[in-house]
């Protein structure tokens, strides 16, 4: 039974586009907003939500590199010792490391 899940949720997961998803969660939401009101809408919309991250991280898997980050979220530091004043400054703490 565990194969049958398994063929499922890899054609749900990584043969149905994007928009197909877009169109069955917008269906979603007005069902629920209608059948349970606005209580309903936020738990159904975070589950959509949920539902999205899992997607995108199954169709992420194996791909064998660390998460995509912004170049301008990346610190620049001039030296190391530069780097080791802001994370002293950052978490209030002394530095402490080993020569070796």
């Amino acid at each position: 039974m565990d194969w049958l899940f398994g063929m499922v949720r890899n054609f749900l997961l990584g043969w149905v586009p994007g928009w197909a998803w877009f169109i069955v969660a917008l269906a979603v939401l007005g069902w629920v907003w209608r059948t349970f009101g606005w209580q309903g809408l936020a738990g159904a919309a975070l589950a959509i939500l949920t539902l999205g991250a899992y997607r995108q991280g199954w169709r992420d898997r194996g791909s064998g590199e660390p998460p995509k980050v912004p170049p301008a979220d990346l610190p620049t530091f001039n030296s190391p010792a530069e780097a080791v004043k802001v994370a002293e400054r950052q978490t209030g703490k002394k530095h402490t490391y080993s020569k070796r």
